[in-house]
């Protein structure tokens, strides 16, 4: 979060903003009187009054946008933060999602009573909102990156911090803090944050202090949370507890004590509690950490491992065989605890006990411990390591479609990371049912992975991890996989460097890996440079038109296999095979240029005007703002007219305005599992023979790829099956030239996927660099304002894609947003000929050996000062106009290359052209657009080469027609 976007906050949050230092204006002080620590009532003590930013204001604190009196007759003044909507909001969701569930600090109740009545500590306020921010859906906090709208809130938290004060709001801002570091891969800072809030716990002798009931219980809750954070958080930095167990009550029964106020006085049955069996659990956490702690350390005999495995593998059995019924994992219990607001403290308990159990019987995945084998024990565990596995992901599962459990902190993520490493050694090891199912599940692990590393930064460790793993399976010298001692290790250690394993480099490709290699690249290494074994990538425009023109080059298999949708099945993009490409794309080329697409053109005009009419009918300002995600508005537009140019039936989501048979999520889903299993190198496994057949996407499946393609063989296969039908588009013209069955169903997967997602890029890129400069924006307008004023488009009518091409500056801001942000950013590697090729690279001849690949740099090419100038990397379309002949003529067949070239040239592209040229002008004619949030004006991923994009929040204001103007 930005300075800017935090002011904007302040606003709607409220913050302290006296003229005086911070330091010397908040002190917080320890009270020996009196109990300044009340959980019922907060109190906090100032050294200093207050004093105001303007003279003759004393007694006042200036609230960003308002001033807010403090209490006065008092020694506690009162900061009224707690009073603005944004921060309940907040709290309310921190209560929601992450107290109970990583911690258990404060009594609900009464606490949000104290939020509402301005009475909370601001300490404890920022604290929350950093945890909870991220969850938010507020206007104000909706165009920022989940994972940094913490920052300014920390900051805050941290700065109010004062150490002297020995207290129970100062534990529980250590608790806070320390949760808040490990959330952004700082485990040395929580560490220390808990370590001072344990010691605090001692000193006061919390579990003993003396207050009312419902501060003992508190207190108590305290305690025991410090107690399960110093077993974790101890053990992840190899340093002794601090708190040794000792002699106190377990918490009392949740409702009993919801229900419980100040000056309560209720009996407690001997009834359990979730956080009680949180405890209970925690206990045999220790000894499990402890356990492989010893055996990763020292060489443990074979049957010191088992014996040390049975009598754990009994204490969990032991622990689950005394569970009351009502808190047995049913699906029944997950309701009835969800209707009580204890939904997802349910689910946590459920999350650590299969969690620890699998990472008790992990060691025994592998079939080889040499000393052990023909023992049936080490099978069995094996098998209750894929069942607590199993368990683990169908409770997360469970919770997702369960109103009010739904689990979202980040050890979510952490647990599910290592099931996933189970499923990934079924997938990879195990009999082909058993690779099915697991396949399901990695499926579903990675939707709910990717959402999750939204919102924690630290889960980018934990993915690196499960590459890490990936690479251990297939580097490994047996058939079989080898559990070795760094993996134990590992299941250990949160957040921590793996050491110990030399043989492990991942490979080098996450979300935007490909795009920023490009850019870094080619000023160290030149024109062409290496980026792995056998792989090169060339910035230069000569050298890429050299390989896409000449005979011998082929698409990589590496690469093009894996954007493969069906089993062994290719399309015109995936196919590698020359001939085979070139007959398809002949085939096709007919139906995508629109020679025998007459209706084409009116298609793409219908879709327009259905957009416009949208935007009209519900996302027009004007004193209030109606935010409008203009990303997934224009992936609907590209989703309409693909599916009506192409299969001529349109999806209908401009028209609902809605996510029809959740295309756009599916496609999402789609893009981020063939991303992670390309980034994890497994993707040939979808490819392999017998198992690959149930890995691969299927029409079966519910999510994913596999639900586009049962809604999309549907319209296919009706359209075949009708011998009569003599419609004018795309598929029509497929048919026509040769295309049937499979082939047919294949092309219009694919050109849904592609025809849809490029143009949307395209498209969004092109809007954001125009919002964002102001000077091309008013220049734009201006060009299209006179095409209408000089009646070369009528009023009310589409502008036509002749006349579209005729305004130049129009034509010049796509070319240059093109350039700027090249809407397919990937590697698209080729495969040199056997026998090698000489290639020209700054007028040397350079030999490039049969047996390597080489792609493109998109980045590097599109932003090369040598073809575009100093100023290269700036969007400014007025460099079209001002480039000498030979120049432009270089820069023009540059930027071409964005839409491929040859016989791999793009064959959407006049569609692409016709859309865009439209789509900007009729915006920029019917309405102003302006971002929500310039700072951070969208969500932008790249998968295989495309950009999921979204929340790319804008407000629309309708313009006067030029009539009216003029």
């Amino acid at each position: 979060m930005t300075i800017l976007e935090f002011s904007a906050l302040r606003t709607e949050v409220g913050t302290l903003d006296s003229g005086e230092s911070h330091s010397s204006r908040i002190r917080l002080q320890e009270n020996s009187a009196r109990d300044a620590t009340s959980v019922g009532l907060f109190r906090v003590s100032r050294g200093l009054p207050c004093s105001s930013s303007r003279p003759g204001q004393a007694g006042a604190t200036r609230l960003a946008g308002e001033t807010i009196n403090l209490a006065q007759g008092s020694d506690s003044r009162r900061c009224n933060l707690s009073a603005k909507p944004l921060c309940l909001e907040l709290v309310e969701l921190y209560f929601d999602y992450v107290h109970d569930q990583l911690h258990s600090l404060f009594h609900k109740t009464t606490f949000l009573e104290d939020v509402r009545n301005g009475n909370a500590p601001p300490i404890l306020l920022y604290g929350m909102m950093a945890l909870s921010a991220r969850f938010s859906n507020h206007p104000l906090l909706i165009g920022i990156d989940p994972r940094n709208r913490a920052e300014k809130f920390a900051q805050q938290c941290e700065s109010l911090l004062n150490l002297n004060d020995v207290s129970v709001m100062t534990i529980q801002a250590c608790v806070l803090l320390g949760a808040i570091a490990i959330t952004d891969g700082k485990p040395a800072s929580e560490s220390i944050y808990y370590a001072v809030a344990c010691r605090i716990a001692q000193l006061l002798d919390l579990p003993n202090r003396k207050g009312s009931q419902l501060d003992c219980e508190i207190n108590i809750r305290i305690w025991w949370t410090l107690s399960m954070i110093d077993t974790w958080s101890s053990n992840g930095v190899r340093l002794p507890r601090l708190l040794q167990p000792k002699d106190v009550p377990l918490p009392m029964e949740e409702m009993t004590f919801l229900e419980m106020r100040q000056g309560s006085d209720i009996s407690t049955p001997g009834k359990t509690s979730l956080l009680a069996e949180m405890v209970r659990l925690n206990r045999i956490l220790q000894q499990i950490n402890e356990f492989n702690i010893k055996s990763s350390e020292s060489d443990m005999e074979p049957i010191s491992i088992l014996r040390s495995v049975e009598g754990l593998s009994n204490q969990l059995d032991a622990w689950h065989r005394e569970l009351p019924d009502h808190f047995r994992d049913t699906h029944e219990n997950m309701e009835r605890c969800a209707a009580q607001g204890l939904g997802r403290v349910f689910v946590a308990i459920y999350l650590g006990y299969y969690h620890y159990g699998q990472i008790l019987f992990y060691r025994f995945l592998h079939e080889d411990l040499q000393q052990l084998k023909g023992d049936p024990d080490t099978k069995a565990y094996a098998a209750l390591c894929k069942l607590h596995a199993e368990k683990l992901c169908r409770i997360v599962y469970a919770s997702e479609s369960t109103r009010g459990c739904d689990v979202k902190y980040n050890m979510v993520g952490h647990v599910l990371v290592i099931s996933s490493t189970i499923h990934l050694h079924s997938l990879l090891f195990d009999s082909n049912r058993e690779a099915s199912h697991a396949k399901d599940c990695l499926e579903k692990n990675f939707c709910i992975l990717n959402r999750l590393c939204r919102l924690w930064p630290t889960l980018d460790f934990c993915m690196e991890r499960l590459m890490a793993f990936h690479e251990a399976c297939k580097n490994s010298a047996d058939t079989s996989f080898r559990m070795d001692a760094w993996m134990v290790r590992f299941l250990v250690e949160f957040a921590s460097p793996v050491n110990g394993k030399d043989s492990l480099r991942l490979r080098e490709q996450n979300a935007t890996w490909l795009s920023d290699l490009g850019i870094e690249a080619r000023p160290a290494a030149g024109p062409i440079a290496r980026v792995a074994p056998g792989i090169l990538i060339t910035s230069s425009p000569e050298v890429w038109t050299h390989v896409n023109n000449k005979p011998g080059y082929k698409r990589s298999d590496w690469y093009y296999q894996a954007t493969r949708i069906e089993y062994r099945k290719d399309n015109v993009f995936s196919q590698t095979d020359n001939t085979k490409h070139d007959k398809r794309r002949k085939q096709m080329a007919a139906g995508y240029s629109g020679r025998e697409n007459l209706n084409l053109e009116a298609a793409v005009d219908d879709r327009v005007q259905e957009f416009i009419d949208l935007i009209r009918s519900r996302y027009i300002s004007s004193d209030v703002v109606k935010p409008m995600d203009l990303a997934i508005k224009v992936q609907f537009f590209t989703l309409d007219v693909i599916s009506s140019v192409g299969l001529g039936k349109t999806f209908g989501m401009l028209k609902s305005d809605h996510d029809v048979d959740s295309y756009v999520e599916s496609l999402k889903e789609g893009l981020a599992v063939g991303n992670t299993a390309l980034a994890l190198g497994f993707s040939w496994i979808t490819q392999a023979p017998l198992i690959g057949r149930l890995i691969a996407p299927s029409p079966k499946d519910k999510t994913g790829f596999g639900k586009m393609m049962k809604a999309c063989f549907q319209i296919v296969d009706e359209r075949a099956a009708s011998s009569a039908d003599k419609r004018s588009d795309m598929l029509a013209s497929f048919m026509r030239h040769g295309l049937t069955g499979e082939e047919l169903r294949s092309e219009a997967l694919e050109q849904i996927l592609a025809g849809s997602d490029t143009t949307a890029g395209a498209i969004r890129g092109s809007l954001l660099h125009i919002m964002t400069n102001p000077r091309v924006y008013a220049k734009l307008q201006r060009e299209i304002d006179d095409a209408v004023q000089r009646g070369l488009v009528a009023e009310g009518s589409i502008i036509p894609a002749a006349l579209a091409k005729e305004l130049p500056y129009l034509q010049a801001v796509i070319r240059e947003a093109l350039r700027v942000w090249p809407p397919v950013a990937n590697i698209f590697s080729r495969d040199v000929p056997a026998s090698g090729d000489t290639v020209v690279v700054d007028g040397e001849s350079v030999f490039l050996p049969g047996g390597i690949s080489i792609g493109y740099a998109a980045y590097a090419m599109h932003h090369s000062k040598e073809i575009y100038g100093q100023d290269a990397k700036a969007f400014r379309p007025e460099r079209w106009f001002e480039a000498d002949s030979a120049k432009l003529t270089r820069m023009i067949r540059t930027s071409d290359l964005t839409f491929g070239h040859g016989k791999w040239q793009c064959l959407g592209k006049p569609v692409a052209q016709l859309e865009m040229g439209k789509i900007l002008f009729e915006l920029l004619r019917n309405f102003d657009l302006a971002l929500i949030n310039p700072t951070r004006p969208w969500d932008a991923r790249n998968y295989l080469g495309l950009f999921a994009i979204s929340d790319m929040w804008v407000q629309v204001t309708e313009r006067e027609t030029v009539s009216q103007r003029y």
